[in-house]
């Protein structure tokens, strides 16, 4: 995503601000255009919580710097544009599921789970297939909906446009989707059980989730 693109690297929160007043300040005989990433409020919302007064002071902070940038970069034609990757819901433990918990749904699988833990890619062994489905079908229909990984990516579940045909390598054979807060994670050879599960999440289809922002300074 960032070919043919500059680089810039900040070490803070608050150098990657200065640096952007600094460059959008400076004159350019060209149209030019920056991208960047604050990943702060995101990772708050994983830790502590959407909810939590964390999150709500780094947002708080955050919309204070914007306004100060936007101040900053009056008069030099710059045209702002704020938005978001994704929506977050909170959860709690109890809404953690583990396909361990459910006999011979793991011996289906032919590497962990991947993507998101709210949109999960299962890669199934050709010889599990109907093992897996019926697994899915009877202890799980609850849980999640249950999609074929070709289907989701021709009804553009995964963006508009013609999909990269790596994409079809990339999603899983079937793809779990979660219903309510739930979330479906393996047990890894690392996992340990007293490591503290993040409270907020994405990759399902709630409101919460779905509609982010989209905010234009001019």
């Amino acid at each position: 995503m960032s070919k043919d693109s500059k680089i810039i690297s900040t070490s803070s929160y608050d150098e990657t601000f200065e640096k952007l007043s600094k460059m959008l300040n400076t004159k350019s005989q060209t149209r030019r255009y920056f991208h960047t990433y604050i990943p702060n409020f995101d990772g708050s919302g994983h830790k502590n919580g959407v909810n939590s007064q964390t999150t709500k002071e780094v947002f708080i902070d955050l919309d204070i710097k914007i306004e100060k940038l936007a101040m900053e970069i009056k008069g030099t034609n710059t045209k702002l544009i704020i938005t978001s990757d994704h929506g977050m819901i909170d959860t709690v433990a109890e809404d953690t599921i583990w396909i361990e918990n459910f006999e011979g749904l793991k011996e289906c699988l032919s590497m962990p789970l991947a993507g998101d833990s709210q949109a999960c890619n299962c890669f199934v062994r050709p010889k599990k297939v109907e093992l897996f489905k019926h697994i899915v079908e009877t202890q799980m229909s609850d849980l999640c909906w249950c999609f074929e990984g070709d289907q989701l990516i021709n009804d553009n579940f995964y963006g508009l446009g013609e999909p990269n045909k790596r994409l079809f390598d990339r999603v899983g054979d079937y793809v779990l989707i979660m219903k309510n807060r739930y979330v479906l994670k393996n047990k890894l050879a690392n996992y340990e059980t007293h490591i503290k599960n993040h409270i907020g999440a994405h990759g399902s289809v709630s409101p919460d989730e779905m509609l982010i922002p989209l905010i234009v300074v001019g």
